[in-house]
């Protein structure tokens, strides 16, 4: 199970991630580079900047609906 944990000043947000793939170390020995997620939430979007490092990066997408 991921565990986000995160803190808010003013407009600004951390979120840190602990998820099974998480710092994980190569055949090399070498360990993965942190993931990054850069966003904003406006008008219902959330607007993933271009370094983000996953698959939505440079995307705008809708704000999924609360339960």
């Amino acid at each position: 199970m991921a565990i986000l944990s995160g803190r808010r000043s003013r407009h600004r947000s951390f979120v840190s991630y602990n998820g099974p793939d998480a710092g994980q170390i190569d055949e090399d020995g070498h360990r993965a580079p942190p993931a990054v997620c850069h966003s904003f939430v406006r008008n219902g979007q959330i607007e993933f900047l271009s370094d983000c490092t996953h698959a939505l990066a440079g995307q705008t997408v809708p704000l999924p609906p609360f339960p």
